[in-house]
């Protein structure tokens, strides 16, 4: 195994052969499914189901291709890969319903460190950068972003926000002379996320009924899934799963039409 080296032009060096190599592995179909993947090649990242159709071909043949992608380090669910020279696009909203990501907390194992992070590690554990803070310790980096990403569904919010950690783990990496991202490593870990859709209907019909405090908890583990918040001044449904946040954010957004047409919608005690 190659091992990573201690000055900086060395580790220059090394990051290229890196990233090089990241390409060499990966065969023409497996480039094609981690760009729909990651929204490269539709501006958006697609689904297995959508993929699959995209190729004329089985769920299981892109899931089997995903799988591998995953072990070469190429992509995995809590970060994707994307390009540094692609610009994140300003978010646009067709109507006044949007979802915001936001409450993030990410924490990454320091694959090799120099001595210039042990020192500024000593002189203070944390700093701030981008409207995130930052916490260094001496085998793991842990940040608390308060960064809001805004799109119209939550597969555009996920591309932007997706691109803007890649560029952002890239410049941490350099800043703190340490290496963060390397194929082959599974070391960076999404431990809490947050989806709300703003201007929620659900939201704004419990408010209006006096109802606010919506909470729903996940069965298995007990955490917190679903939750009304007006703390923005604004009609908000939150999921707060850290690993069911994205697909139930999903799912509301296509029943919430016919959960507001239920009649006994209002009647229940949203409370509990």
């Amino acid at each position: 195994m190659k091992k990573v080296p201690k000055n900086k032009k060395g580790l220059k060096k090394f990051r290229k052969s890196s990233e090089k190599k990241f390409h060499l592995i990966l065969t023409s179909v497996q480039k094609e499914i981690l760009e729909y993947l990651t929204g490269q090649k539709t501006g958006y990242p697609l689904t297995i189901k959508q993929i699959a159709k995209e190729r004329n071909t089985t769920e299981k043949a892109v899931r089997k291709i995903r799988q591998i992608l995953i072990k070469k380090g190429a992509y995995s669910k809590g970060f994707q890969k994307v390009p540094k020279s692609e610009v994140t696009p300003k978010p646009q909203f067709n109507g006044t319903s949007y979802i915001r990501r936001h409450a993030e907390h990410w924490r990454i194992k320091i694959i090799w460190a120099g001595q210039k992070y042990e020192k500024m590690r000593k002189s203070g554990n944390i700093i701030y950068l981008d409207n995130n803070t930052i916490v260094l310790n001496k085998k793991v980096i842990q940040i608390f972003s308060k960064k809001d990403f805004k799109a119209d569904d939550i597969d555009r919010v996920n591309f932007i926000a997706n691109q803007y950690w890649q560029r952002f783990f890239t410049r941490l990496q350099d800043k703190l002379a340490v290496v963060l991202l390397k194929e082959g490593h599974h070391n960076i870990k999404l431990c809490r996320i947050h989806y709300a859709d703003v201007h929620n209907g659900i939201a704004k019909r419990l408010r209006e009924k006096e109802h606010k405090l919506l909470r729903i908890y996940d069965e298995e583990d007990g955490r917190l899934r679903v939750i009304t918040d007006f703390s923005n001044l604004k009609d908000e449904l939150e999921t707060q799963h850290p690993e069911k946040a994205s697909d139930d954010m999903s799912r509301l957004k296509k029943h919430i039409k016919a959960i507001l047409d239920d009649e006994s919608f209002d009647n229940n005690n949203h409370g509990k």
